[in-house]
C-alpha cells in the first residue's frame, strides 16, 4: 500500500530501490493494523438523547444528515441555508454537489 501511495502522490516508483523495500519490510514486521470502532444504532441513539442540545446540536444535525442520508463529508461542507426548505411538518434538504454512484 506504501509503494502505490508513493507511487500515486509523488510519482516515484521505489520498487527500484531494493534496500528501501527490505528496511520497510523489516520495520513493519509485527505490526498489527488497528480496527476501527463501529458506531452502533444504540450509540447513535444514545448520543441523540443524551447530548444536551446547547453544546452538540450542530454534531447532531451532521450525525443524523451523515447516516440517514448517506451524504459524503464535500456534500456536509457544502450545504448552505439556502439548500433547507422548511414544509413545517418536516425539512427537504437538497445537495447540491453530490458523485453519482458509478
Amino acid at each position: 500500500m506504501l509503494r502505490s501511495t508513493i507511487n500515486l502522490e509523488e510519482g516515484i516508483d521505489i520498487s527500484r530501490f531494493s534496500g528501501l523495500i527490505l528496511y520497510l519490510k523489516r520495520k513493519g514486521e509485527g505490526h498489527k493494523p488497528k480496527k476501527s470502532s463501529i458506531l452502533t444504532r444504540e450509540h447513535v441513539d444514545a448520543f441523540l438523547t443524551l447530548a444536551g442540545d446547547k453544546e452538540h446540536l450542530l454534531n447532531k444535525v451532521i450525525l443524523i444528515f451523515g447516516v440517514t442520508g448517506a451524504t459524503r463529508r464535500h456534500e456536509l461542507v457544502s450545504l448552505k441555508t439556502t439548500c433547507v426548505e422548511d414544509y413545517e411538518t418536516h425539512f427537504l434538504v437538497k445537495l447540491v454537489e453530490t458523485k453519482p454512484k458509478l
